[in-house]
């Protein structure tokens, strides 16, 4: 843009400046901003009654535009945000039999959003961690979920344990725990991972003469119970854990 035309644009800008100031001493009055087309044409030559509606567009602009803006910086006003999604952790643990990297949270297994895992214990079969569904009550421990991620050479042993436990569920046997599910463990494909509920707490005890002597009689009664139920569904095991309460 030359000098010259600079210039020129500058004077006609302060003309219609101008005209838009002498136009609105001759205005009627602008309900809710919008111009009264009728009374101007009376008034007005064409070009200041478009200017005018123009203006008075613009001062709506403005208004809202003030609004808005005031109503950003009211500190009575209260806003909310939302809560931005928790970061992914890597947690890893170096186990006698191997080791085992987990994320917190957890999202392997579809219907359930995992947190904050703790070891329970590791074995020939694989390690076993409590974690916490991520929207559960912080006090609440009954949903917690037992996850057991495997080794790579009882990969299928455990695979067949969820299988196991999925059946005597449907067959409704009393006392054993459910397996939700069974996913590939994602570091390694070559090892698998299962969640099972419910998890039974660090202090609970594998002997009958380890409980409350007031109910070491029901106790038995209630083993007899479980493997009169996995006879009736065709399961037959030599491998089993009994965890009880002490209390």
């Amino acid at each position: 843009m030359t000098y010259k035309t600079s210039q020129y644009h500058r004077l006609r800008c302060g003309v219609v400046i101008i005209a838009l100031l002498i136009a609105s001493i001759h205005l009627p009055k602008c309900d809710g901003f919008a111009a009264n087309n009728n009374a101007i044409a009376k008034n007005l030559p064409t070009t200041i009654s478009r200017l005018v509606e123009t203006s008075c567009l613009t001062l709506a602009i403005l208004a809202s535009t003030c609004s808005n803006a005031c109503a950003a910086t009211n500190p009575n006003e209260i806003h909310t945000y939302p809560t931005p999604p928790a970061e992914t952790q890597i947690e890893t643990w170096q186990l006698s039999n191997g080791s085992v990297e987990l994320s917190n949270p957890l999202t392997s297994f579809s219907q359930y959003k995992l947190t904050n895992p703790i070891l329970l214990g590791a074995g020939g079969g694989g390690a076993v961690f409590s974690t916490h569904p991520i929207n559960a009550p912080d006090t609440n421990h009954n949903d917690d979920v037992a996850v057991k991620i495997s080794w790579v050479r009882s990969a299928a042993s455990v695979t067949h344990e969820c299988n196991v436990l999925q059946e005597l569920e449907v067959t409704h046997t009393r006392h054993v725990e459910r397996c939700l599910g069974a996913e590939v463990y994602p570091p390694d494909s070559k090892r698998v991972m299962i969640a099972l509920q419910p998890v039974v707490e660090t202090t609970a005890v594998s002997r009958v003469d380890k409980i409350n002597p007031d109910v070491q009689p029901r106790a038995v009664q209630e083993i007899i119970q479980t493997f009169v139920d996995m006879l009736h569904a065709n399961v037959v095991t030599t491998d089993v854990q009994t965890l009880m309460e002490k209390n």
